[in-house]
């Protein structure tokens, strides 16, 4: 079998005239009908030219279709965000000693008008600003100053920690309204605390880029489902954003577009697991289902 093989190849060298056929020149053209991968628009991630990469779930894990998800969380007026520059939590994330999330629960702060969600996120912590304030700032102490995202509004707030958590709370989520301090008496004004004055203020603002946020719920050690089904959600969402020229990461300084974060509920919203959270800015109020 070998020598009529040898046989067959010496009979019929290889030529470059044999090479240059028309069935190669077709093959050159396939890439008009398959583009080839481009990191830049198809994600580092994405290695194979095909027509339709939907990713779907695994074979074993079981969607129920049936239950109505949209409209099923309780309407709340803001969503403070929490940077942890982490992607999995605690079963618990509001035990977390010294934390955000734990101070906020401690301290029961909720708007004195409608509800607030507090969630762990894995938005980055700037080391920076982190040092910056841990070494100049003589009354931190040991806490521990992170980030948080205020929604609907798209502010980022600094150097957040527990004890700053009423400075938090005055200014940014339930701020004193002057139309109903005017209608009460002076003696009656005088019990109501006021916020500290601008120039004792230790936090700073600033905007958020993003036009839209999309929070995925990932908390993949109370509930395992959640490390299948975020990452996948995630790069299908980036599949079709990518194309348009919407998707942005964290680090993507471009104005507008849209952010895809990780997150997780305090609390008994952590009830509804698999959850996807819309924030548009200029919006009315979140999109939850």
């Amino acid at each position: 079998m070998l020598r009529s093989l040898f046989s067959f190849v010496y009979q019929n060298p290889f030529t470059s005239t044999s090479l240059s056929t028309p069935e190669t020149s077709s093959i050159e053209k396939k890439t008009d009908l398959f583009p080839i991968v481009d990191p830049a628009v198809d994600g580092p991630d994405c290695d194979q030219d095909c027509a339709d990469c939907t990713i779907k779930f695994p074979a074993r894990f079981k969607l129920n279709s049936n239950r109505e998800l949209y409209g099923s969380v309780k309407p709340f007026i803001k969503h403070v965000l929490v940077a942890t520059g982490r992607a999995d939590w605690a079963p618990r994330v509001e035990g977390e000693r010294g934390s955000l999330m734990e101070g906020f629960k401690r301290g029961a702060f909720q708007p004195r008008r409608g509800k607030m969600m507090i969630s762990a996120s894995n938005l980055s912590i700037d080391p920076e600003r982190i040092n910056h304030i841990t070494n100049g700032d003589q009354g931190l102490g040991q806490e521990n100053a992170t980030t948080v995202l205020i929604l609907p509004s798209f502010t980022f707030v600094d150097r957040v920690t527990v004890s700053r958590l009423p400075e938090l709370m005055e200014r940014f989520i339930d701020p004193s309204e002057p139309d109903k301090l005017k209608k009460l008496e002076p003696n009656q004004t005088a019990k109501i605390p006021h916020p500290a004055h601008p120039s004792h203020h230790k936090l700073t603002t600033r905007p958020c880029p993003r036009d839209h946020l999309i929070l995925l719920c990932s908390h993949n050690r109370r509930d395992a489902r959640c490390g299948i089904s975020t990452p996948l959600i995630r790069r299908e969402l980036e599949r079709h954003l990518r194309p348009l020229g919407l998707y942005r990461d964290e680090d993507d300084t471009r104005p507008g577009g849209v952010g895809i974060l990780y997150c997780v509920p305090c609390g008994r919203a952590q009830v509804r697991r698999e959850r996807v959270d819309i924030s548009a800015r200029g919006g009315a109020d979140d999109l939850a289902g």
